[in-house]
């Protein structure tokens, strides 16, 4: 029994969970639109003339229009390859742990909820990229073709490195 009670008082404690802040205009699914991948190849959806994405198999995405304040709102969980094309709305895409906010855009992100890690990569336009969730070190950083952000929540660390755009091909 002592065995017992000093494994269980030794044991490492459970790591506090981060968790994206509550988006309120997702809470009501009448309020969004919900598209999601289910085969296990890559589709392409256009969600309005300006706004083109590619998801993964296995991906989803939430879209909500607030043109009242020129803003569309994306909630991404999966893989996916986003074109923009608008100087009059704003996109503010949400993952397990980034917020970016951008317009006149293309950009490939790698962002499961269930992975401690992320990984976006610019290949034109610019984007702000903040933490969706409560850090004790919270970044923003400004983006452009040919950079990317590397990012995990585990470890609390988001970083700004950069790639090679000529050689680039988008793999979905």
């Amino acid at each position: 029994m002592l065995i017992v009670l000093f494994f269980c008082t030794c044991s490492p404690p459970e790591k506090e969970a981060k968790e994206t802040p509550s988006l309120p205009y997702f809470q009501d699914s009448s309020d969004y639109t919900f598209i999601q991948n289910k085969s296990n190849q890559p589709k392409d959806y256009t969600l309005s003339n300006f706004i083109h994405v590619s998801l993964d198999s296995a991906s989803s995405l939430k879209a909500t229009d607030h043109s009242q304040n020129k803003k569309l709102y994306l909630k991404l969980d999966g893989k996916a390859h986003f074109h923009f094309s608008s100087d009059s709305i704003t996109i503010v895409v949400y993952t397990g742990m980034m917020k970016l906010t951008a317009q006149n855009l293309d950009f490939v992100i790698e962002a499961y909820n269930s992975s401690p890690g992320q990984v976006l990569k610019v290949l034109d336009g610019q984007l702000i990229s903040t933490k969706s969730y409560e850090s004790n070190f919270p970044n923003t950083d400004s983006l452009t073709k040919g950079e990317m952000i590397l990012i995990n929540i585990d470890i609390d660390l988001m970083e700004k490195e950069t790639f090679d755009t000529s050689s680039f091909v988008p793999s979905l």
